[in-house]
Protein backbone atom coordinates (compact mmCIF):
# COMPACT_ATOMS: atom_id res chain seq x y z
CA UNK A 1 0.00 0.00 0.00
CA UNK A 2 1.21 3.58 -1.23
CA UNK A 3 1.61 5.98 1.72
CA UNK A 4 -0.37 8.98 1.65
CA UNK A 5 1.44 12.41 2.92
CA UNK A 6 0.17 15.84 3.07
CA UNK A 7 2.58 18.16 1.33
CA UNK A 8 3.67 19.44 4.74
CA UNK A 9 4.39 16.27 5.87
CA UNK A 10 6.24 14.65 2.95
CA UNK A 11 8.20 18.08 2.78
CA UNK A 12 9.58 16.82 6.02
CA UNK A 13 10.16 13.12 5.27
CA UNK A 14 11.86 14.15 2.22
CA UNK A 15 14.54 16.76 4.40
CA UNK A 16 14.85 14.25 6.80
CA UNK A 17 15.65 11.45 4.34
CA UNK A 18 18.13 13.57 2.91
CA UNK A 19 19.86 13.69 6.27
CA UNK A 20 19.77 10.67 7.08
CA UNK A 21 20.92 9.43 3.58
CA UNK A 22 23.96 11.45 4.13
CA UNK A 23 24.63 10.52 7.54
CA UNK A 24 24.32 6.99 6.01
CA UNK A 25 27.33 7.26 3.38
CA UNK A 26 29.45 8.79 6.49
CA UNK A 27 28.55 5.51 8.56
CA UNK A 28 29.84 3.31 5.65
CA UNK A 29 32.97 5.60 5.17
CA UNK A 30 33.94 5.26 8.99
CA UNK A 31 32.52 2.24 9.04
CA UNK A 32 34.88 0.62 6.52
CA UNK A 33 38.23 1.68 7.83
CA UNK A 34 37.37 -0.12 10.81
CA UNK A 35 36.25 -3.44 9.10
CA UNK A 36 38.86 -6.37 9.09
CA UNK A 37 37.80 -8.24 6.20
CA UNK A 38 36.08 -8.09 3.05
CA UNK A 39 33.22 -10.33 4.50
CA UNK A 40 33.01 -7.71 7.22
CA UNK A 41 33.17 -4.65 4.60
CA UNK A 42 30.51 -6.36 2.24
CA UNK A 43 27.98 -7.24 5.20
CA UNK A 44 28.44 -3.54 6.35
CA UNK A 45 27.90 -2.17 2.66
CA UNK A 46 24.76 -4.70 2.16
CA UNK A 47 22.90 -3.89 5.54
CA UNK A 48 23.49 -0.21 5.07
CA UNK A 49 22.28 -0.28 1.82
CA UNK A 50 19.31 -2.44 2.53
CA UNK A 51 18.25 0.55 4.92
CA UNK A 52 18.96 2.85 2.25
CA UNK A 53 16.71 1.12 0.00
CA UNK A 54 13.84 0.78 2.06
CA UNK A 55 13.56 4.49 2.63
CA UNK A 56 13.94 4.76 -0.94
CA UNK A 57 11.27 2.61 -1.78
CA UNK A 58 9.00 2.93 1.00
CA UNK A 59 8.86 6.87 1.60
CA UNK A 60 11.20 8.64 -0.90
CA UNK A 61 9.53 7.36 -3.86
CA UNK A 62 5.91 7.67 -2.88
CA UNK A 63 6.48 11.33 -2.36
CA UNK A 64 8.24 12.27 -5.75
CA UNK A 65 5.41 10.29 -7.27
CA UNK A 66 2.41 12.47 -5.02
CA UNK A 67 4.50 15.89 -4.61
CA UNK A 68 6.98 15.80 -8.17
CA UNK A 69 7.86 19.33 -7.03
CA UNK A 70 9.56 17.83 -4.07
CA UNK A 71 11.98 15.53 -5.68
CA UNK A 72 15.50 16.63 -5.08
CA UNK A 73 18.00 17.03 -7.66
CA UNK A 74 20.19 14.31 -8.98
CA UNK A 75 17.26 11.87 -8.66
CA UNK A 76 16.03 9.60 -11.16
Amino acid sequence: MTPVFSEDVARFLMDRALVWGAEMDQAVAAGLRICETDDEKKALKRAIGRVMGEILDEMINPICRMHPHLKPGGLK
